[in-house]
């Protein structure tokens, strides 16, 4: 667990019916923004991100057969039950505050993810079979110049990232937006996302002549759906506002006029990258 500003996680243990706190893993510069727990060759592993941008492996070191200390990273232990955490490695990619961080479905070599407000998700994977060196196997989000096949508002960073299969990633951004990337051997192309309204759906429209839809609702957004080549998906999301959306109607020569709780009526043109 982790505590505002605090930069430091802490290890509760489960002793009988009591919780105990038998230690604290210090060393982050900034205060932990993200946790994640899952298993690497057999052991425990915990990935801390901070708001320095900075992800710290641990893992569970089992009990040494000879009194001696290993080369860690910083030469940080902490001692719990009959083995000890030992810091693994420090992941250096992020250049803003890092928000999610997970670890990835069983896979040889094994993959990490972690997403940041510096608008990236980054693969991660161990460059030797030490694990302690891991650098990026790709660069993916707006700030890699791949925004994941959906529309909507990432200039604001991602929320939270996950690892579907080796080959399969998926961010939620800022605005709302759930981005998907898949692929094999490290090289990910982005690819159509899901999406729709995360509020009631109030109002839609369609262009007079039936090449698209369009819908508003609750949660401040226009969004124009069209049809491709894998089903209907949402294309662009014209109006991302700061009031709930009740009505919208299209007016031809793809401009459309929408209203809200602003008790205010706009107009909008598409661009020639939407016409695109």
């Amino acid at each position: 667990s982790a505590r505002p500003r605090d930069n430091a996680a802490y290890v509760r243990a489960l002793s009988g019916d009591a919780w105990t706190s038998p230690g604290i893993l210090a060393g982050h510069e900034g205060w932990i923004s993200a946790l994640a727990a899952g298993r690497l060759d057999g052991r425990d592993l915990l990935a801390a991100g901070d708001r320095d941008g900075r992800i710290r492996l641990w893992h569970l070191l089992p009990p040494p057969e000879k009194e001696e200390r290993e080369d860690y990273l910083d030469d940080a232990r902490l001692r719990l039950g009959p083995g000890a955490v030992g810091l693994l490695s420090l992941l250096l990619g992020h250049d803003d505050a890092v928000s999610s961080v997970a670890v990835g479905p069983a896979s040889d070599p094994p993959l990490l993810i972690s997403c940041s407000m510096d608008r990236s998700v980054l693969l991660w994977r161990p460059d030797d079979a030490s694990r302690r060196s891991w650098t990026p196997a790709a660069r993916l989000g707006s700030a890699g110049g791949m925004l994941g096949g959906s529309p909507g508002c990432s200039t604001l960073g991602y929320l939270s990232a996950s690892l579907l299969s080796p080959s399969e990633a998926v961010a939620q951004a800022h605005g709302g937006a759930l981005h998907r990337w898949a692929g094999k051997d490290d090289r990910l192309r982005s690819r159509p996302g899901l999406s729709g309204h995360f509020r009631a759906a109030a109002d839609l429209a369609w262009e007079p002549g039936g090449a698209y839809l369009l819908t508003v609702g609750a949660d401040q957004t226009a969004r124009l759906w069209a049809r491709t080549n894998t089903g209907w998906r949402e294309c662009a999301r014209p109006q991302v506002h700061g009031y709930d959306m009740t009505a919208v109607c299209c007016a031809g020569n793809h401009v459309f006029f929408s209203g809200g709780t602003e008790k205010v009526v706009r107009a909008f043109a598409a661009t020639r990258g939407t016409l695109r």
